[in-house]
């Protein structure tokens, strides 16, 4: 049966590829999934407990109000309407920014307001009267408790809302006290920046006349509040708290995980097909090239997860004495396998030296920790893993009695190090390897990256052109040129210039300059590069004087001189032809020729000679 399996398999050495391709496929993909499913349950975490905040926040305001609103109904229960309310008023909203209001109603008619405008006065004025404003008031009195009506616009100005807390012992009369709340004050005092925050936020209320949901703080922002939006019901006034972060971070990476398991994926079918190819060996390497992929594989999902770390202790020889069960997980031995062996003995050849002379001071400093200790450990699979340590002597402790190791695998990490090193060293052998200058620097003028060319063609070191701005390369009558090219580049992401760039040694080269604009560390660049076009602009400059001196051999000639093209029409007529002739140039270009000064005997041999 196997021996049928294979031969299928040296048949059909495409299918089994692409069968392998499909498989690690979906492996890596369902790890992509997890590490989106984690995203989703990490962000809304974030996000409800934003929610909570922003609600402690205004439930903080609200209980201001409150506490004002039952202080003057207490005050009217028991001593009655006060004489001097404004008075009385003034002491209560004292240090109270966000109220901008307190009221007595009686029946539901504003009796006393402070502080009251006598030019927009709201004394007298029927609240229950009003279809827009009584069913908010009867809420109050019906719950015989503290209820927010609004927000609406205020008789006195702009947009508020109103608690109300019904007047007690008044023979069940729509008797309230009640405090006004500007929004302006309470977005105020709120004291969240969602203009330079993570998240947007709104109130919004289902209107009781309309049956509608409006927004209050920001109608504008009404439409980001449709999907992906964590809310919060406030009773105190039938509110909504809306938030929504203002970016999506549940994708952030994952086209990376989810884009290297394609490409392991892709690798991993190609291997398969390259094997596949090969029968003779097939057979013999069948075993080995499953566990390559199997640990090819495992070290991919390996990225998604946490490193795990291991404890060890070691005696006065090295040997090691005791081991954490996490050991294992980073170096693929037991404990069974790892205590009694030395700890040298895993340690690679490299670096058994400096491993040995860390002990050597660790054993001479009681109670002392060595941290950051890095060097390469043999794993059971005989690869080399990277390990950190912070290194602790406490032989002294009769619980311990060694020396204490506390490591963890980072090879990931020295990996990504390494790589990140490669690709720095293949992105400035790309720049110094283009033809003329290249530039990048960010909308202030701070230069980026720069190639070795600038340095050799403007004569400036590295430490100089970091402190210089693009402007000082350039002589001042072109500056002003140079500086509206740059701008048209980061207004319409493209430009070009042509000028003298002003050298070091005070020398003008002749280049022409290009720029685009790019995002580079989440910072507008302009990013470009200069040709040399000295020899162009020399080329231009004499074809310009050589036909100068044309144009005027042409015009100063003794002789009449007539261009015309192959069908006779004149192109040029210089002024001795004008003097000749008595036509002007004006009234003879674009005229035939033989219609204008040969007679008209010899007008048909002139023809055949044309």
């Amino acid at each position: 049966m196997a021996n049928s399996f294979f031969n299928h398999i040296e048949k059909k050495p495409i299918v089994f590829g692409i069968a392998v391709f499909i498989s690690v496929l979906i492996v890596t993909q369902l790890i992509t999934y997890q590490k989106y499913l984690l995203n989703v349950a990490e962000q809304n975490e974030k996000t409800d407990d934003y929610l909570e905040y922003v609600k402690d926040k205004i439930e903080t305001n609200l209980t201001d109000a409150l506490n004002t609103a039952k202080t003057l109904s207490f005050l009217v229960e028991n001593y009655g309407e006060p004489k001097s309310f404004d008075s009385l008023a003034k002491k209560i909203i004292n240090n109270k920014p966000s109220i901008h209001a307190i009221q007595i109603l009686k029946n539901g008619v504003i009796t006393q307001n402070y502080p009251d405008d006598p030019n927009n006065s709201v004394i007298g004025y029927d609240v229950m009267a009003d279809t827009m404003r009584d069913k908010e008031l009867l809420k109050s009195f019906k719950q015989k408790g503290f209820y927010f009506g609004g927000p609406f616009k205020l008789r006195q100005g702009g947009l508020g809302i109103v608690g109300r807390v019904p007047i007690k012992n008044t023979n069940d009369s729509l008797n309230f006290a009640a405090v006004v709340i500007k929004m302006e004050s309470l977005v105020k005092t709120i004291d969240i920046n969602q203009e330079v925050g993570d998240y947007y936020y709104d109130f919004s209320k289902v209107n009781p006349n309309t049956g509608k949901e409006e927004f209050f703080i920001d109608p504008n922002k009404e439409s980001l509040f449709g999907k992906n939006v964590a809310k919060l019901y406030l009773p105190q006034g039938d509110w909504k708290i809306h938030v929504k972060l203002k970016k999506n971070t549940i994708f952030d990476d994952l086209w990376r995980i989810g884009f290297l398991g394609f490409l392991f994926a892709i690798t991993s079918g190609i291997l398969a097909w390259f094997i596949a190819k090969q029968p003779k060996k097939l057979r013999l390497k069948i075993h080995e090239q499953t566990k390559i992929i199997t640990e090819t594989k495992n070290k991919f999902e390996n990225l998604v997860e946490h490193s795990f770390g291991a404890a060890l202790i070691i005696d006065d020889s090295s040997f090691i004495s005791y081991a954490s069960s996490s050991i294992k997980t980073i170096t693929g031995y037991t404990q069974m396998e790892t205590i009694g062996t030395k700890i040298v003995e895993f340690i690679h050849p490299e670096d058994k030296e400096y491993f040995l002379k860390t002990l050597k001071t660790i054993n001479l400093n009681p109670d002392k920790t060595l941290k950051n200790i890095f060097y390469r450990i043999q794993h059971k699979n005989n690869s080399w893993r990277w390990f950190e340590s912070n290194i602790t002597n406490l032989k002294h402790e009769p619980s311990t009695n060694g020396i204490v190791i506390n490591c963890k695998d980072i090879t990931d990490e020295k990996i990504a190090e390494e790589s990140k090193f490669k690709e720095k060293a293949l992105l400035d052998t790309v720049i110094n390897s283009l033809p003329g200058i290249f530039y990048l620097f960010n909308i202030g003028g701070k230069f980026l990256l720069w190639n070795k060319n600038f340095e050799e063609v403007s004569g400036y070191s590295d430490d100089e052109i970091s402190q210089m701005h693009p402007l000082d390369f350039f002589d001042e009558p072109e500056q002003p040129y140079l500086e509206s090219r740059i701008l048209e580049t980061f207004k319409t992401g493209k430009s070009f210039a042509e000028t003298y760039f002003y050298t070091k040694q005070k020398q003008k080269i002749y280049f022409y300059f290009t720029g685009v604009t790019i995002k580079y560390k989440d910072m507008d660049c302009l990013l470009g590069t200069g040709i040399d076009f000295s020899e162009r602009k020399k080329a231009v400059d004499e074809l310009v004087k050589s036909e100068q001196e044309m144009i005027s051999i042409f015009n100063n000639a003794i002789d009449a001189v007539i261009v015309m093209d192959k069908d006779g029409y004149i192109n040029n007529w210089n002024p001795k032809a004008e003097f000749i002739f008595g036509w002007s140039a004006e009234e003879a270009i674009g005229k035939k020729l033989s219609n204008l000064i040969i007679p008209e005997q010899h007008k048909h041999a002139h023809e055949q000679g044309m």
